[in-house]
């Protein structure tokens, strides 16, 4: 079955402000296969007063993580939010893995802002709904 790629945007999310987070790996929060492969997106777990900072309603927030500012190098990851009050409103926590993946390390700086777009990966059963067949 053939994979499709969708791509999901939001008209109402404008070139809003960003917010400076510490962006901390947590080993108790999983990405497993569907997430590596963008069938599925990856959690975070964010303070509640951040995530109404961030005015996001469908609760999905990019962190960009730059690797090198000279080199205009950097990373934008875009994640499913969950609230979790016990994390301090400055720090956003996301799988280790992605960290250890994505940069080596477990713990970096970031900015964090409200989803423009994203993509998707479809397929089988969901695909042929989509596409009507």
């Amino acid at each position: 079955m053939p994979q499709f790629k969708i791509v999901v945007s939001d008209p109402e999310a404008k070139d809003e402000r960003y917010y400076l987070v510490k962006v901390v790996g947590d080993e108790g929060i999983k990405y497993d296969v569907d997430e590596k492969e963008g069938k599925k997106l990856p959690i975070a777990k964010v303070n509640p007063e951040l995530l109404k900072r961030i005015n996001t309603p469908y609760k999905l927030i990019t962190v960009r993580i730059w690797k090198s500012k000279e080199k205009r190098e950097k990373i934008n990851i875009t994640f499913r939010a969950v609230e979790d009050p016990n994390i301090p409103p400055e720090e956003i926590r996301i799988s280790k893995v992605i960290l250890s993946e994505k940069l080596g390390v477990e713990s970096v700086l970031g900015e964090v802002f409200r989803t423009k777009a994203f993509q998707i990966v479809i397929e089988g059963e969901k695909a042929q709904r989509l596409i009507g067949l």
